[in-house]
């Protein structure tokens, strides 16, 4: 069964290679945290016996699984020497949904023009924006080192 499982995990990746054992340990760690627990525990018909102790041990359980395997996940990851830098591939959906958009901007505003809608000058001044929206957008990280962030 765990070798179905890795072998369908392997095919869900965003990207061409697979993504491996590695990648699979790493989801496991960071699995759900005990959700499905307290939910069937919840559950438990009131007059079974020992049911606040079970409802304790769960929410105990849930607790300890947060604090251990939640702590402990970015080390897990680090450990397992799967942390990447996806910022070039975000970077080119970007850039690719952005002149998507500029290109619907832009026959839009075509069709506008034609129906007499728009003016010669608010057409140029729309297309001017939706190209200087893009080119600022290319440059996320100078501006986020600007403001502080990262």
């Amino acid at each position: 069964m765990w070798l179905a499982v890795i072998h369908l995990v392997s095919r869900l990746g965003r990207s061409e290679e697979a993504v491996g054992w590695t990648g699979v340990a790493a989801v496991s760690w960071a699995g759900m945290r005990g959700v499905v627990s307290l939910a069937a525990a919840q559950t438990l018909p009131l007059r079974t016996p020992y049911r606040s102790l079970l409802l304790v041990c769960t929410i105990a359980e849930i607790v300890g699984t947060l604090v251990l395997q939640g702590l402990s996940l970015p080390w897990v990851v680090r450990r397992l020497g799967i942390a990447q830098d996806n910022r070039a591939d975000d970077q080119r959906e970007r850039a690719v949904a952005h002149a998507e958009s500029s290109k619907a901007i832009n026959a839009t505003v075509d069709g506008l023009v034609d129906e007499g809608r728009l003016s010669d000058r608010q057409a140029e001044l729309m297309r001017t924006w939706a190209a200087l929206r893009d080119w600022r957008n290319w440059d996320d990280d100078a501006e986020s080192r600007a403001f502080g962030r990262r």
